[in-house]
């Protein structure tokens, strides 16, 4: 693996793992204020973190479908978040859908537009 190879596999791990961190802060704090755990929530949280574990395993197998879903979801996202920036609630309130912005911008430009990536795909593709 070449320089540019490894900074587009490390750039795709931090991407991989900040996602996760957003989904783990989802499904907590999607079921803090309630008294009790709604199952049925619970698990629908559960099926979506472990999709997205599937997408990005399917993404490190160099498939390009992965990586055109992973972009659409971001764009999804993106739009969602922007969204809820303008509801009625207080700064604060806001501040996850600001990093969820963030992160989620830096994948949709990481996995369409990245040098680096197109670079670690290419070889994710030569080697299967």
């Amino acid at each position: 693996m070449n320089p540019l190879e490894t900074k587009g596999r490390n750039g795709t791990i931090a991407i991989f793992l900040s996602v996760l961190l957003i989904s783990i802060f989802t499904i907590t704090f999607y079921h803090i204020p309630a008294d009790s755990v709604d199952p049925k929530k619970f698990f629908q949280q559960i099926i979506r973190f472990v999709l997205t574990l599937m997408l990005f395993y399917f993404l490190f197998q160099g498939k390009n479908w992965a990586r055109i879903t992973l972009i659409v979801l971001f764009v999804l996202a993106i739009a969602g978040a922007l969204i809820s920036l303008f509801l009625p609630v207080p700064l604060l309130a806001k501040s996850p859908f600001i990093v969820m912005i963030i992160i989620y911008s830096f994948g949709a430009y990481h996995f369409n537009f990245s040098k680096s990536f197109k670079a670690f795909f290419a070889y994710l593709m030569r080697r299967n």
